[in-house]
């Protein structure tokens, strides 16, 4: 809309470059210039036969001359800028940073004060005049330069360079000749004080340049007014404007602003906007009392068109500061949207550059934080999951979990999440279990906490009180490096950003973009506490503590979600006792009340309905004995004390279940290893550093993998697996997994973003690049696959997304309720599925685009117990007080019945016939007997790992497994009942790939490129004749993995692809040609054989096939309500108006969707008959 050319009024709204396009592009900027200048000195330097490094200071001033020549007379330096200003604007658009803040006294534009340039301006035909003298003499000039070579223009610059050197000269001779008499001395004070004043005036002027070069002057003949001015946020003329903007900032977005003075865009934003107001302050210091104090004005208008002699403005005029009217009236809010105004523009005042002048701040390198130190006395149990499984196996003792170098026991699964509330910021209430948090002071007792119970402390026996000591969840307590108030670092290790403002607060920030903000503890001065927690797009969570500083309200934005904490325990007042939800309206609603023993120690949790859920007990040193299920198993734990060259500390020495399993720890803490003996005599066992990182790990069957971490980030560096294959990891400096080198050389490589801590581009073993970009928050913004196709995502204020255009331009839609929940899906073909909600934040019904609705109820847990469809036919589920699924009712009325054990393992399924399949286990959990409804066994045996190395089926056959070290399948054998049997053996690589398979009769092997994927299949017979040729079936991928070519003994396929991966053409081996036309996201439309259309299709809304074209033949296909196929017609060609029918089929079902019926125009009706469980009886023609 920018040749709209709508009228600007008073209030009308400014863009501005956004700080982050100006930091993008001033980088651009600098590297390109740094690689033109560095190429320049390797020319010189190789003509010279020195190198870069060894070229004097004077030869690179030349250089640089040169260069700077060469580009001023190309143009190639503005060429450089402008082309880096629009890659930085593409990546992060311009954005409001300001309104229009005077107009016109007697003239209006929709009913607001009419904007102008603030300055009157020479009449239309003296500005033709002046404009065509202007032209005359600038092509003189272009003549007069173009006869100039690069070397005389380095020449122009030297002879400055040398004339101010002899000007300084002299000024020193004219000072010593003075300096011997008194009259002398008397001169220089004189002088002195003018050179001064001269140069308080000419330093300032400097600085303004610098700061804010000259983009555009004045016309000649401008006189400028006082009016018109405008209020730039980027830009702030005074500190006593750049205060009121902040201030209003903080009243507007409160948690925002607090959240922004924690980031580091956000605080060197502020740091230009400060800048400014300092440049604007200081300038008012030397104005006259008849000089006006500094200001931004409207700079531009139209040439033709004037207001009170003012040139009018209009959308896309610039202002003093560069910042332009909004070109989008936004329904008249940004600007006039039904008044225009038309003609050339003319500047009137001076226009400054509006880009934060980044390349003149050396300290740019210091807005990414420099590692830091954080150390924490034990590893926390859950590191290592992202790079390797194997090291979570190594490094836990038990299954349930207990640490194998600590000796702790923890409890973090899902069986302790208590609830879960949706929101902007979810709410989940986990509760967390370490036998090593000692804090006693929580909601729950000793080991237990939550992640809002998080706090800062001052370190203890550390006198530096810029020391602290975070305690993380689970207790883990995390000694920090000083920080000094304005400052901050990063810690590899742990993932975390620490930044202490100058007021005093204390944020920190983990990977996943969850920011946690600190308050003074007031009855604790040595501690601050957790005041909110926030993500990137400034959602938050508030903490809301009463006079005895417990915890009482959790709240997000507009109290949703909120949750209430009471605390009703007498001799325990900080014990929580029960926790309610509540709604903005409505009553509410009891999620979780909890019980304690005696000592104050969490022994019960129970549910809304009264059911227990967990249930805890401890021995007299506070050491958790037992824990049970929902399902009712329990888990027992003995514990002895141990003090070893690491910690002094209790560790589990032994572990049963009501199953029956149990386990022996043998701790030998002097060697730092551990061995685990089961009840079958299954030993494993684990060695582990000073640091608690697991080393060396032996399994049941005498396997090693060993692990090689870092000193002090404690990152994984190394690991050899079992079947001696070495892996490798290469980190960047804030401790991001940069490369995985595999055993068989192969590297993957990953580039991270420096703030966000997220992937920028991902290069996998095969060579091919996926490239991720963000947003000014760290939202993903674009996916860029190795074809370069691209698909954009855009985003709410809440960080939702809110549109995904794919590669080739569709867009999709997305809409959230308040709660953060989707309500509507809206395709790429206008097809519109919606999701609606009850009270409690419940699905209650989905509605999809042909407006067939199914609805979901749920019991007081918010379990599902029934789901109707469109066509009114309703299935029940009945949970167990654990929420596990013990009956199913058909729609027909059919029930299906399961028992489960304490584990919430099936045991016995009854059909609705009464026949019963039955399920057994070993104490391990194993399953050793299946029974099927006829009472027909199948049996399984496993090795000392768990592995299936034996199935028998009911007739007596035989299946036998074979594994190398890695667990891979490396033969299968087939035995019959009467004795012989068949093996199949199967070869891999170092990575586990299957190369190779050989039957009796076959070898057949495969071979796969760097990204896995199979490029040829070889199979030769036994019995083949030597020299034979073996069959070979090879194929080929782009770099997408999309795939181009098929090649057997027959000839080969080629395909062809759009750019959303939907296959287009199939080239076949005689060269005839298979086209497919897709519409939306890739629905089939039309398929082509060379030219002649093969079949062509119509979808409905849901983009169901509904019609299909076959030559002569055209059929139809009708549904129900629900999705099943009720009838499909087939026509050729019309006898008259109506079409002429070939084929004509109809459908019926039952309420369990059994096909009962189906009426065939030709061959009759066919009827189907059923057992109660679905299972075919009876068919009849």
């Amino acid at each position: 809309m920018g040749e709209a050319f709508w009228a600007a009024r008073e209030g009308d709204a400014l863009l501005h470059t956004s700080f982050l396009a100006d930091l993008v592009g001033s980088a651009l900027e600098f590297a390109i210039n740094a690689v033109i200048d560095f190429a320049a000195l390797a020319v010189v330097a190789l003509a010279t036969g020195a190198t870069v490094a060894t070229l004097g200071c004077s030869a690179v001033l030349l250089v640089g001359t040169v260069v700077g020549a060469t580009m001023l007379l190309s143009g190639a330096g503005e060429k450089i800028s402008k082309a880096c200003e629009d890659i930085a604007n593409s990546l992060f658009p311009p954005k409001i940073e300001g309104y229009i803040l005077t107009g016109s006294g007697d003239t209006r534009i929709n009913s607001k004060r009419a904007a102008r340039a603030a300055a009157t301006a020479l009449s239309r035909h003296d500005v033709e005049t002046l404009d065509a003298q202007a032209q005359a003499e600038a092509e003189e000039e272009k003549r007069r330069q173009d006869a100039k070579s690069m070397w005389d223009v380095a020449g122009e610059y030297l002879d400055a360079v040398k004339g101010r050197a002899e000007n300084m000269a002299k000024g020193v001779v004219s000072v010593v000749s003075r300096m011997g008499s008194a009259e002398g001395w008397a001169s220089l004070g004189n002088d002195a004080l003018a050179e001064a004043g001269d140069m308080l005036s000419d330093t300032g002027h400097f600085i303004s340049e610098m700061w804010q070069p000259t983009v555009a002057t004045a016309y000649p003949g401008s006189d400028p007014k006082q009016d018109d001015k405008i209020d730039c946020h980027k830009h702030p003329s005074s500190f006593t404007q750049f205060m009121a903007q902040k201030l209003q900032a903080l009243t507007d977005d409160p948690v925002g602003t607090v959240l922004g003075a924690m980031n580091t865009f956000d605080v060197l934003e502020t740091g230009f906007q400060a800048a400014s107001a300092l440049i604007g302050s200081v300038s008012n210091l030397f104005k006259g009392d008849d000089e006006p104090p500094a200001a931004e004005y409207i700079a531009e208008g139209t040439r033709d068109v004037r207001i009170n002699s003012q040139p009018a403005a209009r959308s896309g005029v610039r202002c003093t500061c560069e910042a332009k009217v909004v070109d989008e009236p936004e329904n008249g809010v940004h600007v006039s949207g039904d008044v225009r105004i038309g003609g050339p523009l003319l500047v009137v005042r001076d226009i400054k550059s509006g880009k934060s002048q980044i390349t003149l701040v050396t300290t740019i390198a210091l807005t990414f934080m420099q590692p830091g130190r954080a150390s924490a006395k034990s590893a926390c149990f859950m590191m290592g999951l992202g790079i390797n499984m194997m090291v979570q196996k190594a490094g836990s003792a038990l299954n349930r979990p207990v640490n194998a170098a600590t000796g702790a026991k923890y409890l973090a699964g899902d069986d302790d999440v208590d609830f879960s509330l949706p929101g902007h910021f979810p709410l989940e209430w986990q509760r967390t279990y370490s036998s090593r948090d000692e804090r006693t002071e929580g909601m729950f007792g000793r080991g237990w906490s939550v992640l809002y119970e998080v706090c800062l402390e001052r370190t203890p026996d550390n006198p530096d009180e810029n020391c602290m000591t975070y305690v993380a969840p689970m207790g883990r307590r995390i000694d920090l490096q000083a920080v000094e108030p304005g400052s901050g670092f990063y810690s590899p290790g742990e993932g975390l950003a620490v930044r202490r403002s100058e007021q005093g607060h204390w944020l920190i920030s983990s990977d996943d973009g969850v920011y946690r903000l600190f308050e003074a503890d007031p009855f604790s001065p040595q501690r601050r506490r957790l005041k909110m927690l926030g993500d990137r797009n400034s959602n938050c969570q508030h903490l809301t503590y009463d006079n005895h500083g417990r915890l009482v309200e959790i709240s997000g934005d507009r109290q949703r979600p909120c949750i209430r904490l009471h605390y009703e325990l007498a001799a325990h007042p900080q014990r929580v006792t029960r926790i309610f939800r509540h709604y903005p309206e409505g009553e509410p609603e009891l999620l979780r009340r909890y019980r304690y023993d005696e000592a104050g120690r969490l022994n019960g949790v129970v549910d809304n309905a009264g059911q227990y859920q967990r249930e805890f007990a401890y021995d007299d040193n506070d050491c958790m004995t037992m824990h049970r299920e929902p399902g009712g198993e329990r888990y027992y734990y003995t514990w002895a004390w141990f003090e070893g060259p690491d910690d002094a500390a209790w560790r589990v020495t032994g572990h049963h279940t009501d199953s029956g399993e149990q386990y022996r720890l043998d701790w030998n803490l002097a060697e730092r290893s551990l061995c685990v003996t089961d009840s079958l005599g299954r030993t494993r066992c684990h060695w582990w550093d000073a640091q608690g990182l697991v080393t060396a790990y032996r399994d049941e069957a005498g396997q090693m993998t060993t692990f090689r971490w870092s000193d002090e980030e404690r990152l994984l560096l190394g690991m050899t697996d079992a079947q001696g294959g070495k892996w490798r990891y290469v980190y960047d400096r804030l401790g991001h997994l940069t490369e995985t080198h595999d055993p068989l050389g192969r590297v993957e490589q990953t580039q991270w973003h420096p703030v966000w801590h997220q992937p920028e581009t991902e290069v996998d073993a095969a060579g091919a690049a996926w490239r991720y970009e963000y947003d000014e928050r760290g939202n993903l913004q674009a996916v860029i696959d190795p074809l370069h196709q691209r698909t954009v995502y855009g985003y709410d204020r809440h960080g939702q997304v809110v549109r995904i255009t794919d590669a080739r331009g569709g867009d999709k839609y997305l809409q959230w309720n308040e709660d953060g929940q989707l309500m509507r899906h809206t395709d790429c073909s206008g097809s519109q599925t919606a999701w609606f909600y009850d009270e409690r934040t419940r699905l209650e019904r989905v509605t999809d685009a042909e407006s067939n609705s199914t609805r979901y109820s749920y019991d007081g847990n918010g379990h599902l117990t029934e789901v109707m469809f469109a066509d009114g036919r309703t299935e029940r589920y009945q949970p167990d007080a654990a929420g596990r699924l013990v009956k199913y009712t058909s729609p027909a009325g059919q029930i299906t019945r399961w028992q489960r054990d304490g584990q919430g393992r099936v045991r016995r399924q009854t059909d609705a016939t009464g026949r019963r399949t039955a399920y057994e286990y070993d104490a391990y959990g194993r399953l050793t007997t299946l029974t099927n409804e006829n009472g027909e066994s199948y049996r399984f045996r496993y090795d000392v790992l768990d592995r299936v190395t034996e199935q028998t089926d009911p007739g007596g056959s035989r299946r036998a497994y074979g594994y190398n070290a890695l667990n891979a399948v490396t033969a299968v054998i087939y035995g019959g009942e009467r004795g012989g049997e068949i093996r199949h053996g199967l070869e891999r690589d170092a990575a586990g790939r299957l190369t190779a398979k050989t039957t009796p009769e076959t070898r057949t092997e495969y071979r796969y490129d760097a990204a896995d994927r199979l490029l040829e299949i070889r199979r030769r017979r036994h019995d083949a004749a030597e020299g034979g040729e073996p069959e070979v079936i090879r194929f080929s991928y782009d770099s997408a993995g999309n795939l181009l070519s098929e090649e057997t003994a027959q000839g080969v396929l080629q395909h062809r692809y759009d750019v959303q991966g939907n296959r287009t053409e199939t080239q076949m081996p005689d060269g005839r040609t298979l086209r497919y036309l897709y519409y939306g996201s890739g629905h089939l439309q039309q398929i082509n054989l060379g030219r002649d259309v093969i079949s062509e299709f119509t979808r409905d809304h849901l983009h169901r096939e509904v019609q299909r074209s076959q030559g002569r033949l055209d059929t139809r296909r009708m549904y129900d309500r629900t999705g099943r196929l009720t009838r499909k017609l087939t026509c050729k060609g019309m006898r008259g108006v109506v079409p002429e029918t070939f084929i004509d089929r109809e459908y019926a079902y039952s309420g369990q969707d059994e096909l009962l019926k189906k009426r065939h125009s030709r061959q009759g009706v066919t009827d189907y008959f059923y057992d109660t469980t679905g299972r075919i009886t009876a068919c009849r023609n």
